[in-house]
């Protein structure tokens, strides 16, 4: 009796995980429509010299251009950043105010864009701050929105 019990337990367990993995959509990342939008921030100040090849290679990226915006943040310049970023087709926030240091131009960029309704946390945008300085792999866009979507956050 015991055993007829266990196999009958058994078979319904696999009835049941045959017909989950049976009726379940596998869709991989590269299959989808749906993906999340970015916001890249760049806090400039006299960054002349190395934004150009920053937006070069966020230009590049392997994931739709129509899916992240490109904010360079002009902090009190002296020189030709804004031109260079101008150029460059990223969208220019001036930081008139005085800040201390980068986060607080972050902060003001962020505070400002949610006024204006371009960021809220319904929109499915995530903000990614960017040093001038560098310069980013073509996946790079494509690898965050990897490590979001495995993780569930944005």
């Amino acid at each position: 009796l015991v055993i007829q019990f266990l196999t009958v337990f058994y078979a319904y367990q696999v009835i049941y995980i045959l017909i989950s993995i049976i009726k379940r959509k596998v869709t991989s990342l590269k299959d989808t429509d749906i993906r999340n939008r970015f916001a890249i921030f760049i806090s400039a100040r006299n960054e002349e010299g190395v934004i150009s090849e920053l937006l070069d290679s966020l230009n590049k990226q392997d994931y739709p251009r129509d899916k992240y915006d490109i904010y360079v943040i002009i902090n009190n310049c002296t020189d030709n950043t804004l031109e260079v970023a101008k150029n460059a087709g990223a969208k220019i926030i001036e930081c008139k105010q005085k800040v201390k240091s980068k986060g607080e131009v972050l902060k003001y960029t962020f505070n400002k864009l949610k006024s204006n309704d371009e960021i809220d946390a319904g929109s499915g945008r995530a903000v990614r701050p960017v040093y001038a300085g560098c310069i980013m792999t073509e996946r790079c866009i494509e690898s965050l929105y990897t490590f979001l979507i495995k993780r569930r956050i944005g």
